[in-house]
């Protein structure tokens, strides 16, 4: 008898400008974390796991209190599906778990995103030296099948 395999959650985020440029509300957000067409319970888990977040006592809730806030709020939710989305969204940094016991909401993903603005820009500067810029050239030529 075959084994099932270990299930693969994906950490692809819709980052074209115009959406980022459009997005307004926690809703947009969750499209662009879970742009899927059959995402649609991912989406409202992690609108759940958010707000629950962000409204809760000191930003931080326990994995018993989240399930409590799944029953209460959005009952047609499965716990795997809650457990998914809360992957994601730690794996992204966007939350993350402190002292083994409880969520809390991180400011990772968005430092990563302001990290990435700014390497593109360095990158976009044309290299101030000849040696530099062979380098560039010869990680074209040569860095990449």
């Amino acid at each position: 008898m075959k084994r099932q395999g270990k299930t693969i959650i994906s950490t692809k985020i819709e980052a074209n400008k115009d959406k980022i440029y459009r997005s307004q509300d926690i809703h947009d957000l969750a499209y662009l974390i879970f742009p899927n067409k059959n995402a649609k319970d991912l989406r409202v888990a992690f609108i759940l796991i958010f707000l629950s977040l962000k409204y809760s006592l000191e930003n931080k809730l326990t994995s018993p209190e989240l399930e409590e806030k799944r029953v209460q709020k959005q009952s047609g939710i499965s716990q795997k599906t809650l457990w998914k989305a809360r992957a994601v969204m730690a794996r992204i940094g966007i939350i993350e778990r402190r002292d083994g016991i409880y969520w809390k909401l991180s400011t990772r993903f968005g430092k990563s995103l302001k990290n990435l603005s700014e390497k593109i820009n360095q990158f976009m500067v044309p290299a101030g030296n000849v040696e530099q810029e062979e380098k560039e050239w010869f990680l074209l030529l040569y860095g990449y099948p």
